[in-house]
């Protein structure tokens, strides 16, 4: 969510077996069968037809298509296959179908987190869709469209007493990821909601390995992986709450872009009228973002 991007994102180099509750074994992870539906061409929402009334940027017509930038280093949201071109993810999905309503091609280009501001600014680019936290900060250099709200979210083994609040961290085993948002934040949580063990992973993997096998009751994790992640193993954990309240996320557009800001608004719409989005996010999410745990 921008915020978090300092995490080691290397979920797709893990083959490490994952074991569920039912002492059943799965060889891949999410990821990776992901990467293969892509591999076969499932790429999900088509967008549809393109959407007569919208204007777009001289530029991106006379081109047949627009250019986006994003850190492919923040899955489920976007990352690269191992074979170092294939966009996987769900703003990859989005941008696909934003693109189609426009009745142009994308073309995407991965950018490190620290240089996708500067890269836009420069022209590199011409949007970026990269699960962007929308701050007063950023909004001071760039515009955006809000598409989406994304949180800090608890999740728990299911047969396990559920985490709903900050408070049912005490005595528990929590995991997070290392150096992240989700570490800091129980870190400076009063001393009577402190976990009774807080295990910190480098890989975000590990995370989800030590609720799998019970060493872990649950963990904190930003939202769009917690979600994932609960949805592909679902027979062992869930989702069971929001920690932190849900923030808003955004493409980034130049403030002297107006009329792609409007297109993408018209496009953004057209896909929330269908219900491409919905579809998208029950597709990477099993929900939408940023609603709390039924």
């Amino acid at each position: 969510m921008g915020h978090a991007r300092k995490a080691v994102w290397a979920l797709l180099a893990l083959a490490a077996v994952l074991v569920t509750g039912c002492g059943a074994q799965r060889s891949e992870s999410p990821l990776s069968q992901a990467c293969q539906e892509a591999a076969r061409g499932e790429t999900g929402e088509s967008g549809g037809a393109p959407l007569p009334d919208i204007t777009l940027p001289e530029r991106i017509r006379q081109a047949g298509k627009i250019v986006i930038g994003m850190d492919t280093t923040y899955p489920p949201m976007e990352f690269v296959c191992d074979d170092g071109r294939t966009y996987v993810g769900f703003d990859v999905d989005l941008a696909r179908a934003l693109a189609a309503k426009m009745g142009v091609e994308v073309e995407f280009v991965s950018v490190n987190w620290d240089g996708i501001v500067p890269g836009l600014l420069s022209g590199r680019y011409d949007a970026i869709l990269s699960s962007m936290t929308i701050t007063e900060e950023r909004l001071k250099e760039i515009d955006f469209v809000e598409y989406a709200q994304m949180a800090q979210v608890f999740v728990t083994r299911k047969d396990r007493p559920p985490i709903r609040t900050e408070k049912d961290l005490a005595g528990r085993v929590i995991a997070v990821q290392a150096e992240t948002t989700s570490q800091y934040w129980v870190e400076k949580l009063p001393p009577e909601y402190q976990p009774k063990e807080l295990r910190k992973f480098v890989d975000n993997n590990a995370v989800y390995l030590e609720i799998q096998t019970g060493r872990a009751d649950g963990a904190v994790t930003d939202e769009p992986v917690g979600r994932y992640f609960a949805s592909y193993y679902k027979d062992v954990m869930e989702v069971t709450g929001l920690a932190v309240d849900p923030e808003p996320v955004g493409i980034g557009i130049r403030k002297d872009d107006p009329e792609l800001k409007a297109a993408f608004e018209k496009a953004l719409a057209a896909l929330r009228a269908d219900g491409t989005l919905d579809r998208l996010m029950q597709k990477w999410f099993g929900g939408e973002l940023g609603k709390p745990a039924q």
